[in-house]
């Protein structure tokens, strides 16, 4: 059996980027090598803005992703994707 390791490379830090990456290092952590790309440093926990709006500090809605993920072999880049197509041709920074 082949023990090689797939690169996972994850677009987004929301909560579909941060809970697939969770799941995969759960379930899969000894074949992949995963990669979370995010624009920010944290989780923005859109649901909680109004206690912002009420007077509490900005930290409470936004959560670290380190602090998410912990000890998890997931590795976290704050970097931006960007796909710009002109006449079919594409460029990605």
């Amino acid at each position: 059996m082949a023990t090689d390791l797939f690169r996972v490379v994850i677009v987004g830090g929301g909560f579909g980027g941060v809970s697939s990456a969770l799941a995969l290092a759960d379930n899969c952590s000894q074949r992949l090598n995963i990669t979370l790309i995010s624009n920010k440093p944290h989780l923005e926990y859109t649901a909680a803005l109004y206690r912002v709006v009420a007077g509490r500090s900005p930290l409470e809605v936004c959560i670290p992703l380190r602090d998410i993920v912990g000890t998890l072999p997931i590795e976290c880049v704050r970097d931006e994707w960007r796909s710009d197509c002109v006449n079919s041709a594409c460029t990605s920074t």
